[in-house]
């Protein structure tokens, strides 16, 4: 058999390590979320500051401008990803956010909204779907890369 066509996992489990450049800016990620979740407010909008600056630092760790903005409406699809990422000028993909804990494709249970959203996302060649615990990245709906959970529910005593 080909090494290279072996299947690979579908889920990973990440503990961000704080000595890894990168994985500490996650470990901010996570911080942040933490210390915001649960004081009230809707819980999908916690992760938005959060996911703002941690696309912005992964982008200047690699010597890139990496701007990410909210609510951006595609015409076309009748939707609204809760963000578009530009590096430069170029638009090279798309975040949605589900409330911490909700789940993401394929291991969720959308509702009637969610599946309708995730119908017309799927267009879309570059999207990643986080609810802050599973990260997945999708090109025209097909799972990318194996999910990442960077903390499970429980792990830090939210639910």
């Amino acid at each position: 058999m080909d090494p290279t066509s072996s299947p690979r996992p579908r889920h990973l489990r990440v503990v961000p390590d704080a000595s890894d450049p990168p994985a500490a800016l996650v470990a901010n990620f996570v911080y942040a979320v933490v210390r915001k979740l649960g004081r009230g407010g809707n819980p999908e909008d916690q992760l938005r500051g959060p996911i703002e600056i941690l696309i912005e630092q992964v982008g200047q760790r690699y010597g890139l401008d990496a701007v990410p903005y909210g609510e951006v409406g595609l015409r076309e699809l009748r939707a609204r990803p809760d963000y578009a990422v530009d590096i430069g000028r170029s638009r090279v993909g798309y975040i949605e956010l589900k409330r911490p804990g909700r789940g993401i494709p394929p291991d969720w249970r959308p509702d009637k909204r969610e599946s309708e959203q995730w119908g017309k996302l799927c267009a879309l060649p570059n999207v990643i779907y986080s609810d802050g615990y599973s990260w997945g990245v999708f090109s025209y709906g097909k799972l990318r890369e194996p999910i990442v959970h960077i903390l499970e529910p429980g792990d830090s005593g939210l639910s």
